[in-house]
């Protein structure tokens, strides 16, 4: 029981890294190329610009 609440615990703490928002300064775009180059994301994390404002999708 301990084994499985610790891999739990370790894939929740590995997984929530990539669900951080971005930070407010750092959110301003024009293209949605623009967000990529600013947080330097694989691909597969889709980002869009809306509104002039880089948020994943």
């Amino acid at each position: 029981m301990a084994d499985v609440l610790k891999f739990v615990y370790i894939v929740f703490l590995f997984v929530s890294q990539f669900c951080a928002e971005p930070d407010d300064n750092q959110k301003n775009c024009v293209s949605d190329s623009d967000c990529y180059k600013k947080f330097h994301l694989p691909r597969h994390f889709i980002m869009k610009c809306i509104k002039n404002r880089c948020t994943f999708v």
